[in-house]
């Protein structure tokens, strides 16, 4: 009948945005719009019949509305529908007495639907079922990111030192410390954690006394991690600087850690006490493609060797090498990151460091590994980055020169620098094509052109047992036109005149440089400054600002100081004092010997190196030099850019560099490492 009301589900009382169109009548104030629940689909002209049966209900005037009166178009969420044709008149004059209608159930407009709460209900059920991943994206898939970070990531955790005392038994706590973290990279917020502590490297087990455990240091590191990612597919780098003797205080501070300090070379500040840079967020960290792991070496930021062994038995590249490869060990089987793809990462004598590991990791297989939870297998080493790598290698023999400084193409890039385009002989070529000029000068005409001039030819008849003074042939003018040529070009490239034949042909090819505007910048040739050393000048700042994050940012605290070198002395002015305390009593290592060694036992070892142009500590060319005497230049590329020794002080190197790597991470056999991005 007209006056009767069906039931009416209370979903389609939710709330919408668009506004309630309400009329009076004898039951009082009903709402004309029903809005429905969205998805829910019914037949329309079951809608529709919602406001006539509403409107039947009412007397808005004194007489009721004719029978049969048409209603508007019904405009709402859900779309514009027509009306219903007229309803029929009764056939019969009897009068008729509409029968009550039932009252309408309906939601008050203000109650509110979660939208978050089937996500919710999803990922707890999905949590229960042991499928923590699915229930993050479950969240996620809802807009509820920080509580899917939350559903799986490690609550905040300060760790005081004071309050976990080393012993015998327990020569460092294991326990981390832990905070967690936002930022936006590439335009998206991502929540990662922030860590900080110890892990014991224990020493390879010894299949004479497979129960003993031989605790040889206690390695302190900060991570960074994406713990809502899959860790199967998720990487995890671990970064380590050079000296040798410094922990990873450079790559740390300035490199692609989340907050770093801006330092943005050569622009450096002329005057000591201008030395002030401002802390940044990292928007091209490497997060976005890993996990990040910054480890100290033994004796440098809070590690420490665990007696009986002292700090003293690691500084020698075999014994370090080693406690890298055994802290990797430690590391991926408390995290249990057995099945994540592994990356290392050196900088400087760093480089030469994880060539060395990277093959003692690769040789040692998965013994050091306990079984993956997952079952998954265990993945070893998955790529190594060298930056500003120092290797071991002969690449002076590439160029038949006893010994050799293959500094010509830096050296002629920072000229190019203080010169500018009007005046540098690089004229209209970019910096990539006029190093690629360099590199041909060097090999075929400087070199060939060395090796003649410093020919020496023994004049019959002197010297030894003659009595007569020992004397070596004139050179032939055919040598001394060569010298002439090349000398020529050298003076046009370095942009000087008065560069002499024995300059330029003597001590090895060290060549002086006499530019305007040029500083006693090392690592960057384009640094100068007026009242401190731009070599190493960073170090205590660096220092004390680890000092002040670590419990600000890590949540670490401890009445300790981070120790900047092995030395544990404080750097001045006059550079460098730590380096010397390195001692190479076992033998150099750590060069393409390694390298070749680790790809021989895994060929699909990712390898890349990356140079900057101005850094005349480890050269381009040295590094180029070395690998494609051992037959491997073609297997690891090696990238230049417009930095030093520290490219990513450099904010113009950084862009094309955060590329490269982007490209080295997801390159084949990468796994996906996007995951989640």
């Amino acid at each position: 009948m007209v006056g009767t009301s069906p039931k009416i589900n209370s979903a389609f009382a939710e709330k919408t945005s668009r506004p309630r169109r309400w009329f009076n009548c004898h039951h009082g104030f009903h709402l004309l719009n029903l809005p429905f629940h969205r998805g829910i689909q019914m037949n329309l002209k079951i809608l529709y019949l919602f406001p006539l049966l509403a409107l039947a209900a009412c007397d808005n005037s004194d007489n009721p509305a004719p029978a049969g009166a048409a209603l508007p178009a019904e405009v709402s969420s859900a779309g514009t529908f027509e009306a219903s044709p007229p309803a029929a008149p009764p056939e019969t004059t009897e009068a008729v007495s509409p029968e009550p209608a039932a009252p309408v159930a309906l939601i008050p407009p203000d109650v509110a639907v979660d939208p978050g709460a089937a996500a919710r209900l999803k990922a707890a059920e999905l949590m229960k079922a042991g499928r923590p991943y699915e229930a993050v994206e479950a969240l996620k898939g809802a807009g509820l990111d920080e509580e899917a970070y939350a559903l799986i990531a490690p609550a905040d955790y300060a760790f005081h030192q004071k309050d976990h005392p080393a012993s015998e038994a327990m020569p460092a706590d294991e326990a981390p410390s832990s905070k967690r973290h936002s930022m936006t990279i590439n335009g998206k917020t991502v929540w990662f954690t922030a860590k900080a502590g110890h892990y014991i490297a224990y020493a390879p087990k010894d299949p004479k006394n497979p129960d003993k455990k031989d605790a040889k240091a206690a390695i302190f590191y900060v991570s960074y991690t994406r713990d809502d990612l899959p860790p199967e597919n998720r990487p995890v780098t671990f970064f380590f600087n050079g000296g040798p003797g410094f922990p990873a205080l450079f790559l740390h501070a300035a490199s692609w850690a989340p907050k770093r300090l801006k330092m943005d070379t050569p622009n450096l500040p002329k005057l000591k006490k201008d030395l002030k840079f401002p802390l940044i967020d990292t928007a091209d960290t490497l997060l976005d493609q890993s996990d990040l792991v910054f480890v100290d070496p033994v004796g440098t930021g809070f590690s420490k060797a665990i007696a009986p062994h002292k700090k003293e038995e690691f500084y020698a590249p075999t014994p370090d090498a080693a406690i890298v490869r055994d802290f990797v060990a430690r590391y991926v089987n408390k995290n249990s990151r057995q099945s994540s793809p592994k990356y290392l990462y050196g900088e400087s004598w760093g480089g030469s460091r994880v060539a060395y590991a990277g093959s003692l990791i690769e040789d040692a297989g998965t013994s050091l590994y306990e079984p993956d939870p997952s079952g998954r297998p265990t993945k070893l080493l998955t790529g190594i980055v060298f930056h500003s790598p120092s290797l071991t290698g002969d690449e002076c023999k590439l160029f038949n020169i006893p010994d050799c400084y293959l500094t010509l193409p830096t050296k002629a890039m920072a000229v190019d620098y203080f010169l500018g385009p009007a005046k540098s002989w690089r004229g209209k070529r970019t910096l990539e094509e006029y190093a690629d000029y360099l590199r041909v000068f060097f090999a075929e005409r400087f070199a060939p052109t060395f090796v003649q001039y410093n020919k020496k030819e023994k004049v019959p008849g002197t010297g030894g047992k003659s009595g007569l003074p020992l004397a070596y042939q004139p050179k032939t003018p055919e040598v001394l036109a060569l010298a002439e040529s090349t000398l020529t070009e050298l003076r046009n490239i370095f942009g000087d005149p008065s560069l002499k034949v024995e300059e330029a042909f003597s001590n090895y090819g060290d060549i002086p440089v006499r530019v305007p505007g040029l500083g006693g910048g090392l690592y960057d040739m384009r640094t100068k400054a007026d009242d401190y050393d731009v070599n190493l000048f960073e170090v205590s700042i660096f220092g004390n600002y680890l000092d002040t994050m670590l419990p600000a940012y890590v949540n670490y605290f401890t009445e300790s100081k981070y120790v900047t070198n092995i030395c544990e002395c404080v750097f001045d002015d006059t550079g460098s004092k730590g380096a010397s305390m390195f001692s190479y009593k076992d033998h150099l290592r750590g060069g393409v010997v390694e390298i070749a060694q680790a790809l021989k036992l895994d060929p699909k070892l990712k390898m890349l190196v990356i140079h900057g142009y101005y850094d005349v500590v480890t050269t381009f060319l040295e590094t180029e030099s070395q690998l494609k005497y051992a037959g491997l230049d073609k297997i690891v590329p090696v990238k230049t850019f417009e930095g030093g020794h520290m490219m990513y002080y450099t904010e113009a190197a950084r862009g094309p560099m955060k590329k490269a790597l982007d490209e080295f991470y997801m390159a084949q056999p990468a796994t996906s490492v996007a995951l989640g991005n």
